[in-house]
């Protein structure tokens, strides 16, 4: 185990061109390198069930990398215990999802990195089938699996007791409930095989409306309307797949995820920036994963101040980078309009994201006319 005790400060590093020998259980044939990263925050609860999946995968991974970000609830310990194998970083303070995810990044150099959430189980497969979906699809930078939402009453069938529950630390990344022995991987591979009748998604993907509203697609739809494969607008950040060579070309300023976001919305930004420089997004309904995020249940009420903040002055920063089709404006204005009054009678406390946004605003465009100048994939 390699354990440092500051986050790396390095950009990503470029494309190495998949140059990877294959090992493991995966087919001699494999040449494309993999490496699995993931950003913990008060995360004891959940880590250790996700590593075991990440272990259990039947394509060879060159490298997993878990940064902590700071936490205090026990998982630099926990990941001191489990951590063969791993590069682990330990954060002395809190980089945000964007921050840890960056310097998480720059820490490998395979072929294609997973960026993966501590709070998601992944199908054994799940990494072979969607590489094997990427290297047949050279312009696709960019590949997610069907992602379910982990059931409240557990995986049935696999013994496990209580409820996933998700909450979310003031400052600080989502910190998912406890696992349990039902989250094992054979008892996962076992329950995504199955895909019972009461599988909802979570995600098979990003979609965007005509406002510019992203979301995540097929969200609370059965699983069994979501068996075709295709393109999509983007990933989720939970469980994505992403190109070396398309996470060297979309960054800007040297960063892949804008740090300036944090958290929340950085996977859009991402997937908006790819899609402007030629690059598209697979959805591969065979790579399965469950995700256990409770914390969207229940509403607005059920979702803390931090993430409203974070989303809400997120979104704005997203559309000064990446907007220019100016026919889309009446569209997005109607809806931010129709927000900002529900805000004055129900979330005042969102106005104060206001000045922040605004002082970033010479930031974002700086960004943006960064992006504009940018060749597109060639």
């Amino acid at each position: 185990m390699n354990i440092q005790d500051s986050a790396a400060q390095a950009s990503p590093s470029p494309d190495k061109g998949g140059s990877g020998a294959s090992q493991g259980s995966a087919a001699a044939s494999v040449r494309a390198t993999v490496s699995v990263h993931i950003v913990t925050y008060n995360s004891v609860d959940d880590i250790e069930g996700c590593l075991a999946c990440v272990r259990a995968q039947s394509y060879p991974i060159e490298k997993i990398v878990v940064l902590d970000n700071a936490s205090d609830d026990g998982t630099p310990e926990l990941l001191g215990r489990i951590g063969e194998g791993l590069d682990v970083v330990l954060s002395p303070v809190n980089t945000g999802f964007a921050g840890g995810q960056n310097r998480a990044l720059a820490r490998s150099d395979a072929d294609y990195a997973l960026v993966l959430n501590p709070d998601v189980r992944l199908h054994p497969d799940y990494v072979r089938r969607l590489v094997e979906r990427l290297e047949r699809r050279p312009e696709a930078g960019s590949a997610t699996g069907m992602l379910v939402r982990q059931p409240a009453e557990g995986l049935a069938g696999a013994g496990r007791n209580g409820a996933p529950g998700m909450g979310v630390a003031e400052g600080g990344i989502a910190a998912p409930g406890a696992a349990g022995d039902g989250e094992s991987p054979p008892a996962v591979q076992a329950w995504l095989d199955r895909l019972p009748a009461e599988a909802l998604i979570d995600s098979t993907g990003l979609a965007m409306d005509a406002a510019r509203q992203a979301r995540d697609r097929g969200a609370g739809e059965p699983a069994s309307a979501w068996l075709e494969a295709g393109e999509t607008f983007g990933v989720s950040g939970a469980a994505a797949l992403y190109r070396r060579s398309m996470i060297r070309h979309v960054s800007l300023g040297g960063e892949f995820f804008d740090e300036t976001f944090f958290a929340y919305k950085e996977d859009v930004d991402v997937a908006w920036r790819a899609r402007r420089l030629g690059w598209v997004a697979l959805y591969a309904p065979d790579a399965r994963a469950l995700h256990a995020r409770g914390w969207k249940e229940g509403g607005r009420t059920s979702v803390s101040a931090f993430v409203r903040r974070h989303s809400y002055q997120n979104r704005f920063y997203t559309l000064v980078k990446n907007e220019r089709e100016w026919r889309r404006l009446p569209a997005i204005a109607a809806i931010e309009l129709a927000k900002f009054g529900y805000i004055l009678l129900r979330e005042r406390d969102l106005l104060r994201c206001w000045p922040e946004i605004m002082r970033r605003l010479p930031e974002m465009r700086a960004k943006r006319r960064e992006l504009r100048s940018r060749p597109g994939r060639g």
